[in-house]
């Protein structure tokens, strides 16, 4: 399945593209890593409900600055499947960039 992620960091983008579109249990020493594509079989409604989820947990299992806020399907130029990734900060890592700009004095 293709994934377009839509955020604004290029570095956090090429990770989760990467997470997004490896099939779980194909990565050596590492097989939870990728989303599970067992789904496929699925009835349509059934099978995006299913890979939804299965890029929320991934994210939230392997990225620490951002969590999924929605997915959208639809398909691409070509008519294959396309998976419209929408990512939010975690509040977590705002929180911690507050207070850590809280303690730093910026003066020179």
């Amino acid at each position: 399945m293709n994934v377009s992620i839509n955020y604004n960091n290029e570095k956090i983008k090429e990770r989760l593209t990467k997470l997004l579109t490896t099939p779980k249990g194909t990565m050596p020493f590492a097989r939870d890593y990728g989303v599970d594509y067992g789904a496929v079989d699925m009835p349509t409604i059934a099978a995006e409900n299913s890979y939804s989820v299965a890029m929320m947990e991934a994210v939230d299992d392997y990225e620490n600055e951002v969590t999924v806020d929605s997915v959208e399907f639809t398909n691409d130029n070509n008519f294959n499947p396309l998976a419209l990734v929408h990512l939010i900060e975690k509040e977590e890592t705002k929180d911690s960039i507050n207070e850590l700009d809280e303690e730093v004095d910026y003066e020179w």
